[in-house]
């Protein structure tokens, strides 16, 4: 599946060498937001919630979040993740993980969230599961695993 040509400029966003790259791009109805660097207090959590709820706002509520490149996320960062996910399933949409690095798996599990969010180690996987769900009108009722590992994870 081809991206969209439409992609928002990367923005940076730091204080005291704390930063995170911030990348928006479509494929197909879903956005992915691919994050770099730090999520943590201040200017780089507050410029992920408002291009996420810029996103949400104007209809974009298929989200994946792509956080292989996301090095460490403090409490403030979960907590967005959790109200991000949260604010997509009210509007009727989803969000889901792609690839997080071994530390975000590692804290989302730590403070007991991890189960919450379907995570994909594929862009295209994730786009097709979203895809084929809302097709036969069942995107609401299932979390879908890539691995017997993500399975039982879930069950944690």
């Amino acid at each position: 599946m081809a991206l969209s040509t439409h992609c928002w400029p990367p923005e940076t966003v730091g204080r005291q060498g704390l930063q995170v790259d911030i990348e928006v791009r479509s494929q197909g109805q879903v956005k992915i937001i691919k994050l770099r660097g730090r999520l943590s207090l201040g200017e780089p959590v507050d410029r992920l919630r408002a291009t996420v709820e810029d996103l949400i706002n104007s209809g974009d509520t298929r989200l994946v979040l792509d956080l292989e490149e996301l090095a460490t996320v403090d409490s403030s960062g979960i907590g967005l993740l959790a109200r991000f996910l949260t604010s997509a399933k009210q509007q009727g949409g989803s969000l889901k993980l792609l690839n997080p690095s071994k530390f975000v798996v590692q804290t989302l599990k730590l403070v007991g969230l991890l189960n919450l969010f379907e995570v994909f180690t594929d862009a295209q996987d994730a786009e097709f599961v979203v895809q084929t769900l809302k097709l036969v009108g069942l995107l609401n009722l299932f979390e879908v695993f890539t691995d017997a590992q993500d399975a039982g994870a879930s069950f944690s």
